[in-house]
């Protein structure tokens, strides 16, 4: 029985049952509170639902398929690939909800940022394995220390206050894992405590800046609905006014 044979043969299927139950429940649920809405089929929530759920399949059979040492070993050209987007997007992307953090492609829009965690991850987990027994030197943070604070960089300029510090606790458990000394990882954890306050300001304006973006999202929304309620309104009257 070869690799993928054994792959298949072990795939949990009732979890895969109860995912696509979640997501054909929420495809019924996205179809009843847009159907008033009078979309044609190519402008239809259902349908970009629907075919993330395809792109969602194919991915899927690629990381079944593919072995993960494979991602391992090619973790170095995913992560400056990954980092190469975050800096592209912030000179490309487009700004939703306060922050530079979109691209678009084909009608699609994704963010850069999310994929940073599992870049971090597979590069994080290569260096570690190929230190094995010595990651209890101080020298030997100094990399990860590079790899993880770049991307967290980037990603706080788009600003994202909130993927930026999900890269702090991957960067610890990894390190951790890995055999690094306690009293280094506990020194960081240390330092970067003490330096809250003086990045206060700076943290706090972020939010300030992502919560702005949020709220002025939500108001065109909600304008939006208005002038839509109006407008059936006024057609509501001409019809019972003929």
């Amino acid at each position: 029985m070869t690799q993928n044979d054994r792959r298949f043969r072990d795939f949990d299927i009732m979890l895969i049952g109860i995912t696509l139950l979640i997501f054909i429940i929420g495809v019924v649920t996205i179809y009843s509170a847009t159907m008033a809405k009078g979309l044609t089929f190519q402008e239809s929530f259902v349908l970009r639902q629907v075919s993330w759920l395809f792109i969602g399949m194919i991915f899927l059979g690629l990381v079944v398929i593919i072995s993960y040492q494979r991602f391992i070993d090619i973790s170095y050209v995913i992560y400056i690939f990954n980092v190469s987007l975050l800096v592209l997007v912030l000179l490309l992307g487009h700004a939703r909800l306060g922050a530079q953090r979109w691209f678009s492609v084909g009608g699609f829009a994704f963010q850069p940022s999310e994929f940073i965690k599992l870049s971090l991850i597979l590069v994080l987990s290569n260096y570690v394995g190929g230190k094995k027994d010595s990651m209890a030197d101080l020298k030997s943070l100094v990399i990860p220390c590079l790899l993880v604070g770049i991307p967290f960089v980037l990603v706080l300029l788009q600003p994202d206050l909130g993927t930026a510090l999900l890269l702090i606790p991957i960067f610890f458990s990894i390190m951790i894992i890995g055999g690094a000394d306690f009293k280094y990882l506990g020194g960081m954890l240390g330092i970067g405590l003490v330096g809250i306050p003086f990045f206060w300001h700076f943290l706090k304006r972020l939010s300030e800046t992502e919560t702005h973006g949020l709220h002025q999202s939500e108001c065109r929304s909600a304008g939006r609905r208005i002038y839509d309620h109006t407008i059936e309104d006024c057609h509501g009257l001409r019809w019972v006014d003929g």
